[in-house]
């Protein structure tokens, strides 16, 4: 989550806007959403990989944005603000 948010600096220096996914306060990770990352921001390296267990995605918080990594519905889900505000929920 933190080579995301090193990224998303990367990416507003290049583009003047940070990479989001949706134009919401929050987003529901996925196979896809976590591919599409590793694909905007990394170049297609797998740095999201399998054997974490957990997949991602990045919503617009109106300002910058939020990262969400999830091991799935109803299990832990752990969201980091570009700021790098934790939180963690059912872990």
């Amino acid at each position: 989550m933190q080579q995301i948010s090193l990224a998303q600096i990367e990416e507003y220096s290049n583009s003047g806007e940070y990479y989001t996914q949706v134009n919401t306060d929050s987003c529901t990770p996925t196979s896809a959403t976590s591919d599409d990352i590793m694909t905007t921001l990394f170049g297609g390296a797998n740095i999201i990989d399998d054997s974490i267990g957990f997949e991602m995605c990045i919503a617009d918080d109106g300002v910058s944005f939020i990262v969400v990594a999830s091991q799935g519905a109803g299990k832990c889900t752990i969201t980091m603000t570009a700021n790098s505000i934790w939180t963690r929920e059912l872990c």
